[in-house]
């Protein structure tokens, strides 16, 4: 597909079967086919460019394949390689301004047992050819081979195939970063059966593009200033929508969450230039008129993920699940429990709008954003201690000790202290008084925090300061397990009887109160 939805490019023998294919376009319903290549040799493998107006492919043209440009209307080919090695498998980065490609030109000999291909990207102009790949041998002292490269839709990371380590030559998937780090088997089946041609394609194309400003709702980005990988949350109409970044220009890509609970959050791409970029939320109906979002220079390495708390929450199937509320935590950072890798997904998250210099020297532990994240483990016994480790996609990660309840009757879900069955009904204290926790307005999903205030008549304190102390524990930056972000302060104060807004009046009643910087000036005193 090109990337505007409009065509087709694929190669076909269909005019020259004896000599090989050539490449061709058709409009997305099939019709109108237009070939672009007359070579007489076999050009295959065509890949748009983001912008739709080129074609990059490779053609046997000059004996063996190297990589070509054409304009889409088939004008101006270009040769960008010229290796006496076959050069194969174009891929073009979402800002068009590189092309990932895959070449045989480091292989000892063309024979089965010798040959080997590696990831190269050179810019679009075909300058700068650099390798990425050094997979070294697969099992039985034969070279391995990586080809299929496929860029990510934030430019940040290289997908691919290699047969690295595997006995028969077997495929398996591997991710990358762009500059060739961080090279990672991709999780799935591990068999002698292989897996070949992955493609990770720009996941904000629709057929036609929808003009912006017909579709749902977007009103904010919150914060509307941030750093690349931050997380920034959304308003509006974001239900079964997804997030567009760059909208209406050739760099245009989707940033939503991988497997999201809810949509109302995103990160910044990691690779996102500093200024101001449009941003937008699209599905069937349409696309949504652009808000600007404006992009600050990186202020130092991004740090690792600081998980800061573990709760528990029963779902309606009677299965508990776990939920991680960490700093700096990408929503799509996976976890482990126990070592084991458990399905983990982004449920609720925290902007940090009120931190905007992330430099040591202001913040010694710099916090973007705390997200949090809904995990389904295997087994969740009692008593056992859980040792959860989450790993964003840099490599950085954090572990975490966590302890089941003996007795699951003695949940505690939020870690606020109090248990679950207090919560959801009375508590009973030593001395024999009960205590209607459940009426007070507290939640066994959501941290609550009781206080008792009594003052002397002369002290008392005017109604604003409950507000303010209120406030700011609502606004704490903590995330409770239904999703919530803050801490329930529940106060006790006045006069009228406990918790219905009053408390006791201290005697004797008292006509000064003071206060001493050491404890043997109050002695004196």
């Amino acid at each position: 597909w090109s990337p505007d939805g409009s065509k087709i490019a694929f190669h076909s023998g269909r005019d020259f079967q004896a000599q090989g294919n050539e490449v061709y376009t058709a409009n997305s319903d099939g019709t109108d086919v237009q070939r672009l290549t007359e070579d007489g040799e076999s050009s295959i493998k065509p890949a748009w460019s983001p912008d739709s107006t080129k074609i990059a492919f490779a053609s046997g043209g000059n004996g063996n394949y190297e990589i070509y440009v054409i304009n889409a209307d088939g004008s101006n080919q270009t040769n960008l390689t010229n290796d006496p090695s076959a050069d194969d498998r174009p891929s073009w980065s979402p800002d068009g301004t590189r092309i990932a490609f895959s070449s045989d030109r480091d292989s000892p000999s063309s024979s089965y047992d010798d040959y080997k291909s590696e990831i190269y990207v050179m810019d679009a102009d075909g300058s700068n050819q650099t390798r990425l790949t050094e997979s070294g041998e697969r099992a039985g002292g034969r070279p391995s081979s990586n080809g299929a490269p496929s860029w990510s839709p934030d430019g940040t990371k290289i997908v691919f195939q290699s047969n690295r380590g595997r006995l028969r030559g077997a495929n398996e998937i591997y991710v990358m970063d762009a500059d060739g780090s961080n090279q990672t088997r991709y999780p799935g089946r591990d068999r002698e059966s292989s897996d070949n041609s992955p493609d990770w394609g720009p996941r904000s194309v629709s057929a036609p593009v929808p003009t912006p400003g017909d579709g749902p709702n977007l009103s904010e980005v919150v914060p509307s200033t941030a750093y690349p990988r931050q997380l920034v949350s959304l308003r509006g109409e974001t239900a079964g929508t997804r997030v567009v970044w760059d909208v209406g220009s050739s760099r245009e890509a989707d940033v939503s969450p991988v497997a999201p609970i809810t949509k109302d959050y995103f990160h910044i791409p990691a690779g996102a230039s500093p200024g101001v970029h449009k941003v937008a939320i699209r599905n069937s109906s349409g696309t949504s008129t652009a808000v600007e979002v404006t992009v600050l220079a990186p202020s130092g390495d991004f740090p690792a993920p600081r998980i800061e708390d573990v709760g528990l929450r029963l779902q309606p199937s009677g299965k508990w699940i776990l939920t991680l509320a960490a700093a700096n935590l990408d929503a799509d950072a996976t976890v482990t429990v126990d070592g084991v890798q458990a399905h983990a997904a982004l449920i609720s998250g925290l902007p940090t709008s009120y931190m905007k210099d992330h430099i040591p020297d202001t913040f010694k532990y710099p916090v973007y954003h705390y997200s949090q994240l809904a995990i389904v483990a295997p087994d969740l016994p009692c008593c056992a201690t859980l040792t959860l480790v989450t790993t964003n996609s840099d490599g950085k990660s954090d572990g975490f000790s966590y302890r089941l309840p003996a007795d699951w009757k003695d949940v505690d879900s939020d870690g606020d202290g109090l248990l679950d069955r207090w919560e959801e009904g009375t508590y009973t204290a030593p001395s024999g008084t009960t205590i209607d926790l459940a009426e007070m307005g507290v939640h066994k999903h959501k941290k609550d925090i009781l206080i008792e205030a009594d003052w002397v008549e002369v002290a008392t304190p005017p109604e604003v300061v409950w507000t303010k102390i209120e406030e700011a524990f609502a606004n704490a930056p903590v995330l409770n397990p239904d999703g919530t972000s803050g801490v329930n302060l529940i106060v006790d104060r006045g006069q009228g009887g406990a918790f219905v807004g009053g408390g006791d009046l201290l005697t004797p009643n008292h006509q000064t109160m003071g206060y001493a910087s050491r404890y043997s000036d109050y002695r004196s005193a």
